[in-house]
């Protein structure tokens, strides 16, 4: 998440929510025992990042930055985003404990923040936290800094996760006051907003278009009421923001709300081709896209993948990069041998770095006869 603003603009409204949460409303807080320090560390330069890591850090490599370099690409073009202005700095910790013992995320057990200007984070390509630095100084209301965010990042969120469903609100719960006047303080209900911030903005993307969505990103007040949060949508997408969480709320998405910018930019590979995936330092995962003229039966066949990172939660070895209706997903990296049928359209596939070069196989198979042809 992003760190809560500072200026005089926000006072009241920070002030107000130290009473009440434990967010850094004040200097950060001091280092906690477990804090290595960044006294050893490896900076890797690009043209627009700093990547600070440990020494002996085995993803301190000139593939890391070079990473993020593709990311920042693939995000700006999607949401028309100027370079940015001086370089990003980008701390890779070692572990979220770590991170914790900085005392930078205010948020206990938070995987990474934006702390004055600074990705901090224990992921190698922290896509939610770079996504709030590369819109600095933008801070329009929570729902919509968090919503933008996640819905670009699908790689945090309770939909990733399907398997923890059970234990989120129902979003539909969720009254339009609500979403105006949230602010994260770390407790577990966090994560209900954080999905409905995302099924909110992915509804305005699809309606209005990025545009649109990034001229209100910019202009709505961040230290608003709920009245004034609404006069501010309303006077963007001439609707009320009940209305439009209303129509968000009857999307369906099956798939979740992720749009995939960044996974749906890589290079396109033929169905019948090898992908021979090598194992490189400085990157967590590989990915290739292709395309079906019609609907087709596909197989993956990728012997020994393994995720052994888990940066990105339970999310599929396979994405939609076409339209709200999200393929069939595949939604573990067992078994290596996965198919299914897609109908037309550009898919991303994704596959974790291996510990050793692996090669891919993408073919298609013909549909079984049906029974009443026998």
């Amino acid at each position: 998440m992003r760190e809560p603003r500072r200026d005089a603009a926000g006072w009241v409204l920070l002030l107000a929510s130290c009473a009440l949460v434990t967010l850094a409303c004040s200097e950060r807080a001091e280092p906690a025992p477990g804090f290595r320090g960044f006294d050893d560390e490896v900076v890797l330069e690009s043209e627009h990042f700093r990547l600070h890591a440990h020494a002996g850090d085995e993803d301190a490599c000139e593939n890391a930055p070079s990473e993020l370099e593709r990311h920042l690409a693939a995000i700006s073009a999607f949401l028309g985003l100027g370079e940015p202005e001086v370089p990003i700095d980008y701390y890779k910790f070692e572990s979220v404990e770590e991170l914790q013992a900085d005392g930078a995320c205010s948020i206990d057990k938070s995987p990474g923040c934006l702390h004055a200007g600074q990705v901090r984070t224990a992921k190698l390509l922290d896509a939610h936290e770079l996504i709030h630095a590369y819109v600095e100084p933008s801070r329009p209301p929570w729902i919509f800094i968090e919503g933008l965010a996640d819905v670009l990042s699908c790689d945090y969120g309770p939909w990733s996760r399907p398997r923890d469903y059970a234990n989120f609100d129902d979003v539909s719960a969720l009254d339009w006051r609500e979403l105006a006047a949230w602010v994260p303080d770390g407790e577990a209900r966090d994560l209900t907003f954080y999905r409905a911030g995302s099924q909110l903005v992915r509804y305005l993307i699809d309606t209005f278009g990025v545009e649109a969505v990034m001229a209100h990103y910019r202009s709505a007040r961040s230290s608003a009421t709920p009245a004034e949060v609404d006069e501010d949508f309303t006077s963007a997408f001439d609707q009320s923001l009940a209305t439009a969480w209303q129509a968000a709320l009857e999307l369906e998405l099956p798939g979740g709300p992720c749009l995939t910018p960044f996974e749906c930019s890589h290079e396109r590979l033929e169905v019948g081709e090898s992908w021979q995936v090598e194992a490189r330092c400085g990157v967590g995962y590989e990915y290739k896209t292709f395309e079906l003229s019609q609907e087709e039966g596909v197989v993956l066949s990728a012997p020994e993948a393994r995720d052994v990172l888990g940066e990105r939660d339970s999310l599929g070895m396979l994405l939609a990069c076409d339209g709200l209706a999200q393929a069939p997903t595949w939604t573990s990296f067992y078994p290596p041998r996965l198919a299914t049928r897609l109908a037309a359209g550009r898919y991303a596939l994704v596959l974790p770095r291996p510990q050793q070069s692996l090669s891919a196989q993408l073919s298609t198979f013909a549909a079984a006869p049906s029974c009443e042809a026998a």
